[in-house]
């Protein structure tokens, strides 16, 4: 499945669309077939359809994060498919936490010449 997977890509920076959009249809059934883990066939399917089926898109695109969470590009794919959605949701937008406030720390130069001043 992986190789079908690596090939679909190939084919894809080929500009080979059609061909490729065959390979990552066969990884992916290889896929739900084993019950795998591996998201990159839909991430693919994904790219392939953001133009011209944006709605598509998502679904392959959400199916390559849940099976993948921690791999980025899976998050980067979907994040381009609701962009083009018009879609930005705000849950999946993590934010950090927000920090203490720091007080301000003299210079250097400033400490500097308080110490020669004394």
């Amino acid at each position: 499945m992986k190789s079908l997977y690596q090939a679909g890509n190939c084919l894809e920076q080929l500009g080979r669309i059609g061909e490729a959009r065959d390979r990552y249809t066969k990884a992916i059934a290889l896929v739900e077939k084993s019950h795998d883990s591996f998201g990159w066939p839909y991430q693919g399917m994904a790219r392939l359809l953001l133009d011209e089926k944006p709605e598509a898109a998502s679904e392959f695109a959400k199916k390559a994060v849940s099976l993948q969470p921690d791999e980025y590009s899976n998050h980067a794919i979907l994040s381009k498919v609701y962009e083009r959605l018009g879609d930005l949701p705000v849950q999946s937008v993590r934010r950090r936490p927000r920090l203490p406030e720091i007080r301000t720390i003299p210079r250097p130069a400033m400490l500097f010449t308080n110490f020669i001043g004394r």
